[in-house]
């Protein structure tokens, strides 16, 4: 059994060998006709891909960096808007609960209580 240099076996022996030969090489000589192909095609999109590659990582620099101020500026309201979001909170289970929500502090200042006049349990 002998083995060609692209790695196939034959068992013929004589001119069934020698077609068979042949025909290996012209398909491994096809298959590198596309390869080569493929190469050319490849190397030709490489640039385009590069510069597209290159777009859009300066649209992501571009956004992050008019997202930057309105998220240093939320970051630097976080706690107002904490404060805020709790005060609302408080009011609306007193409202709820039947109490006025008038005169209440706020949690930056006086603070605000919660007494229920009544139980929050559910209703049968």
């Amino acid at each position: 059994m002998e083995t060609n240099a692209h790695g196939n076996a034959s068992s013929m022996s004589g001119n069934g060998e020698s077609t068979l030969h042949k025909a290996s090489s012209s398909v491994h000589a096809a298959v590198n006709s596309v390869a080569g192909a493929v190469d050319e095609v490849a190397s030709k999109a490489s640039p385009a891909i590069n510069r597209v590659a290159a777009m859009a990582h300066q649209a992501v620099d571009k956004a992050a960096g008019s997202a930057a101020p309105a998220a240093d500026w939320l970051t630097e309201k976080k706690p107002e808007f904490e404060c805020r979001a709790e005060e609302t909170g408080r009011r609306h289970v007193q409202l709820r609960c039947g109490q006025s929500a008038e005169g209440s502090g706020n949690c930056c200042g006086g603070g605000l209580s919660f007494e229920p006049h009544h139980s929050l349990k559910k209703r049968a």
